[in-house]
C-alpha cells in the first residue's frame, strides 16, 4: 500500500501554531501600550502632588518671612497737616508721587493699607523703623487717624488675615550738605512687626508715594 505524501500534512501541522504566535504578540503589545496608558496619569497625578507639596510649604515659608504687606486691590488717602500737595494734583490712583512744596516744620500725611497674611498668629505693628527710611528732609511717625489732630499711636495689633489703614505723620527737617537740588521719593514704609516670637522690619507700600526738593 502507498503512503500518502507526507509534505502537505507536516505544512498543515505547521501553520496553526506560527498564526497563534502572531495573535498572541498583537495581544500582549495591545496590553502593554494599555498599561502604559494607565501609568502615564498615574504619573502627571504624582508630578502634580509633588508640586502641590512643594507650593504650600513654600508659601507658608514666605509669609512667616515677611507677615505683614501690602492689602492688594486697597489703598486709601489723607491730606492732613500744615502743607498742601501743589495745585492741580491728582490724588488716587496710579497717579505717580505726591509732590510737596518743602518746609521747615511743616506736615503731611500719607498712609497704606496693611494685611497681616499669617494664618495662625497676631502679629503688632511697633512703629516705623526709621533707620531704614532713605535719608531725606523729614521724620516719620506712625499716627492716629483721629480728632483732634494726628497723634502718635500705641503699638497696632494685627489679628491674622485682617487688614488696617496705616498713617503716618510726615514732619520736614532742614536740608542737609549735600542734599540741595536733589529731589526725595517715599514709596515704602518701613514697619516694625512683632510676630512668631521675633521682631523685624517689613516693607509695605503707600497708597501713593510722596515727594519733596530741597532748594
Amino acid at each position: 500500500m502507498t503512503e500518502p505524501p507526507a509534505g502537505p500534512i507536516e505544512g498543515g501541522l505547521d501553520r496553526p501554531p506560527l498564526a497563534g504566535l502572531f495573535v498572541v504578540a498583537g495581544l500582549l503589545r495591545r496590553a502593554d501600550t494599555a498599561a502604559a496608558a494607565a501609568r502615564t496619569p498615574r504619573r502627571y497625578g504624582r508630578f502634580i502632588a509633588a508640586v502641590w507639596a512643594v507650593a504650600i510649604p513654600g508659601s507658608l515659608v514666605a509669609v512667616n518671612l515677611v507677615p505683614v504687606g501690602d492689602a492688594a486691590g486697597s489703598s486709601c488717602s489723607v491730606s492732613g497737616g500744615s502743607v498742601q500737595p501743589a495745585p492741580g494734583t491728582i490724588i488716587g490712583g496710579d497717579r505717580g508721587a505726591i509732590p510737596y512744596a518743602l518746609r521747615h516744620g511743616g506736615t503731611f500725611t500719607a498712609c497704606a493699607t496693611t494685611q497681616h497674611r499669617a494664618w495662625f498668629t497676631d502679629a503688632t505693628v511697633e512703629g516705623v523703623d526709621a533707620g531704614r527710611l532713605p535719608a531725606a528732609p523729614w521724620r516719620v511717625t506712625l499716627v492716629r487717624d483721629a480728632a483732634p489732630g494726628f497723634r502718635p499711636i500705641s503699638p497696632v495689633r494685627l489679628t491674622p488675615r485682617s487688614t488696617r489703614m496705616m498713617f503716618v505723620l510726615v514732619r520736614f527737617t532742614s536740608c542737609r550738605p549735600g542734599m540741595s537740588g536733589r529731589a526725595f521719593t517715599l514709596a515704602n514704609l518701613p514697619l516694625r512687626v512683632r510676630a512668631y516670637g521675633r521682631t523685624q522690619t517689613d516693607p509695605v507700600p503707600l497708597s501713593q508715594p510722596v515727594r519733596t526738593s530741597c532748594p
